[in-house]
């Protein structure tokens, strides 16, 4: 259908006004050179500026989530919501994500009693999700708890976030125990002095320690795994250290303690820094369950 206007349209001036080439129709267009059905431009006006709009709020959301983590002191940005795999909620017997207090939110729910730790922000930089302690008198005491025990050839896996500080001794940084030195066996999962993940059990070889060095001021992923046969140390999701090891004397009446050990029944602080998530298993996570907490 020809418009009675031939020629002149689209973008063409008619009488008084420009004919927009969307409107060049001889329905729309009247001689006098007004456009008609003015109600049918205003609504594909809104229509366009609403969706410039749109546009504009998804760059601005995809800046706002591909930026770097700029924020210094060792914080990680958060990860886009991603759900956990369903196998991280199997054989886990501890879990303290420390999520505005230090309590156990597995199935064996132990309350957690804070002696000196202080609440703070954790690895994403979001407040009262971590514990930082002095490295003094600092201890969370979670009880006896004889299902931790790990003694025999249970096997086992323990993992937490870490950001320590310097201790400026010749002090390891213990992070979780169940061990009292001089009067029962036990565990426990440190940074030794030399800035080393060490997981030690009470009998020969005694520990494993990895080979990296353990930076401070910076969060890090550590865990530790035992197998039945083997004994070994993780950091950042990646393998740093194993020995064979055999079982060792099962311990069930030594308090758990996060950020410290037992001596002769005396605590003995020795944490230096803030601690997140902490969760032990009795299986051994698979590398792809490591990876994951070591990237969430």
């Amino acid at each position: 259908m020809k418009a009675d206007l031939s020629g002149r349209c689209p973008g063409q001036k008619i009488g008084i006004g420009w004919v927009l080439p969307e409107f060049c129709d001889p329905i729309k267009v009247h001689r006098s050179g007004k456009v008609g059905r003015a109600e049918l431009f205003t609504t594909k006006l809104l229509a366009f500026m609403k969706n410039a709009f749109s546009l504009l709020l998804l760059f601005a959301l995809f800046l706002t989530i591909s930026c770097g983590d700029d924020d210094g002191g060792g914080i990680i940005d958060p990860p886009m919501e991603e759900p956990e795999p369903s196998s991280l909620s199997v054989g886990v017997l501890f879990h303290v994500p420390f999520s505005g207090n230090a309590d156990d939110i597995s199935s064996s729910g132990l309350a957690g009693t804070v002696t000196g730790a202080t609440i703070t922000a954790d690895r994403h930089g979001v407040a009262n999700e971590a514990y930082r302690f002095d490295g003094v008198d600092d201890i969370i005491n979670y009880g006896t708890a004889p299902d931790l025990a790990f003694g025999a050839r249970t096997t086992y896996t323990m993992v937490a976030w870490v950001k320590l500080e310097d201790r400026e001794d010749a002090s390891r940084n213990t992070i979780i125990s169940k061990f009292n030195g001089g009067v029962a066996a036990g565990w426990y999962l440190a940074v030794n002095a030399d800035e080393e993940i060490q997981a030690y059990r009470n009998a020969v070889p005694w520990s494993v320690s990895g080979t990296a060095s353990v930076p401070y001021d910076e969060y890090v992923h550590v865990a530790v795994s035992y197998d039945g046969s083997n004994l070994s140390v993780w950091l950042n999701g990646d393998l740093d250290g194993t020995i064979a090891f055999g079982g060792h004397p099962t311990d069930t009446s030594t308090d758990i303690l996060i950020g410290g050990v037992f001596s002769r029944n005396n605590v003995v602080p020795l944490l230096k820094g803030v601690v997140d998530e902490v969760r032990l298993y009795n299986r051994v996570l698979t590398d792809t369950e490591l990876t994951w907490l070591a990237t969430h």
